[in-house]
């Protein structure tokens, strides 16, 4: 089975570090980059070829559903999964159709792992 890579769309680097280490090491993720502005992130996540995005959609440049939905609309592929502080609206769940999954940042990492691995590998 070939390793899976994965890009980290989140503004705080220790997040992005955290999150990369963890998957890395619990799920055998490789991640692609760990690019800081949104702009280098959204590039990198339609002109790469990760497996999967994990994307913060509260702080990214404040537009974060914006920036899911030109992912979404640009490159089908990859696994997208949104990651949120908050319970997003059924608007805006409605509105991301194409997400493979919305996770809360209060997840434990185990149950992130989990999740990831759960769904991705299907």
């Amino acid at each position: 089975m070939s390793t899976k890579s994965i890009l980290i769309l989140d503004d705080h680097e220790t997040a992005r570090a955290a999150l990369a280490q963890v998957l890395g090491q619990r799920a055998g993720y490789s991640v692609c980059q760990l690019p800081a502005s949104s702009d280098l992130a959204l590039t990198n996540a339609i002109q790469g070829h990760p497996d999967a995005v994990l994307m913060d959609v509260d702080t990214i440049a404040g537009d974060g559903i914006e920036r899911c939905r030109r992912l979404l609309d640009a490159r089908p592929q990859p696994a997208v999964y949104v990651l949120t502080t908050q319970r997003l609206e059924r608007e805006a769940r409605k509105s991301l159709a194409g997400v493979r999954g919305f996770l809360l940042k209060d997840l434990d990492l185990d149950a992130l792992v989990q999740t990831l691995s759960a769904k991705h590998c299907n």
